[in-house]
């Protein structure tokens, strides 16, 4: 008897084995599930933005506006900002880029000095991780990396990647070519590839500030066998790409080159907007359509579901950074629907990241 017992418990174990399991699975399931889903539906409303030149966060409905950096703390007589955040993938960090001002021997202005930094989410633990005049920092879907943009002093920038916890020296990515201006990585969702801004196209010609959005492989340097592909045809500043969560579109902005030479004060404005196209180039369609010649809609970030897109309105219409204001909006992903998110009055360095 006590062997059929021993037999029948051995064969049972591993059905045993399973239920338990199971029912362990459940009981996490019910303990930890509303907490999963809050920290998804935190992650899927809270975007972080640029202020008056300080890092903010905010539920995507305009509620709950939390600073979370002070650069003067750190630079109190230099005139510091901090901009450009980027979330982890786990929305656990956000990498961003602090500016300030030091006097240079024999030089008659000061000397801009760029900064990539870290931090909590909610603003803690704030560490430098790269001094070269780095910025427009993008992290790897893996959290492991971020590929980010050295500007040379000869006005020249190529992207490199380094490891998000600092250690170690970044790689070039990109090739260091005399005039050419590459920046603005963006990782695809996959991890694969990295979608960036440049101006190689133009470098030669008149009109060397035209700038193109192109994709390459994320694996390795520039190389003959791994040419940035170009994806955008049209001349004038093609910036600001960001993939859709699942791979398949690059929202990114348009301004034709009237508008881009408006900023400095001269040329003729026209309206910039927020366009999208597929991953491969084609399938371009614009998003949004400025109501005057004094507005700019830009700086398109997709939310981490991907059934909406946030951008910036940009008033111009005093003519003067002073008297300027920026709006947030939401839009479905096909540019219908747009939405009043909150109203920033003068503002005029607004940036988003999702």
């Amino acid at each position: 008897m006590a062997d059929t017992l021993r037999i029948q418990w051995i064969e049972n174990r591993p059905r045993s084995l399973l239920m338990g399991g199971a029912l362990l699975f459940v009981i996490a399931a019910v303990l930890l599930g509303p907490l999963t889903y809050l920290s998804m539906q935190k992650r899927n409303e809270t975007i972080a933005l640029v202020l008056n030149s300080e890092i903010w966060t905010m539920n995507i409905n305009g509620s709950n506006l939390k600073q979370l950096t002070d650069p003067d703390k750190e630079f109190p007589d230099t005139d510091p900002f901090d901009s450009q955040p980027a979330w982890s993938p786990d929305h656990g960090r956000i990498a961003f880029v602090r500016s300030h001002y030091k006097s240079s021997e024999g030089s008659a202005s000061p000397e801009a000095v760029q900064s990539l930094y870290v931090m909590n989410a909610g603003g803690s633990g704030q560490r430098k991780l790269q001094d070269s005049a780095a910025v427009t920092p993008t992290w790897s879907p893996d959290s492991k990396r971020i590929a980010f943009t050295i500007v040379r002093e000869a006005g020249s920038s190529s992207i490199y990647v380094m490891n998000a916890d600092g250690w170690g020296e970044p790689t070039r990515l990109t090739s260091e070519t005399a005039g050419t201006t590459d920046g603005s990585p963006a990782w695809s969702p996959d991890g694969t590839r990295i979608v960036l801004v440049s101006n190689r196209r133009h470098v030669r010609q008149l009109n060397n500030s035209y700038t193109d959005i192109y994709v390459m492989n994320a694996c390795c340097a520039e190389s003959a066998s791994n040419q940035p592909q170009r994806l955008t045809d049209k001349p004038g500043w093609n910036v600001d790409p960001a993939w859709s969560p699942d791979g398949t579109e690059i929202a990114f902005t348009f301004l034709e080159f009237g508008s881009a030479r408006l900023l400095y004060g001269d040329g003729a404005i026209t309206n910039e907007d927020v366009y999208k196209m597929d991953a491969n180039g084609s399938g371009e369609s614009r998003l949004t359509h400025a109501s005057s010649d004094k507005y700019f809609e830009h700086r398109p970030v997709w939310s981490p579901s991907g059934d909406r897109l946030a951008f910036v309105k940009y008033d111009l219409s005093s003519g003067t950074h002073a008297d300027t204001g920026s709006t947030i909006y939401l839009m479905n992903p096909d540019g219908s629907d747009p939405s009043l998110v909150k109203r920033f009055p003068k503002a005029y360095d607004l940036e988003l990241a999702w």
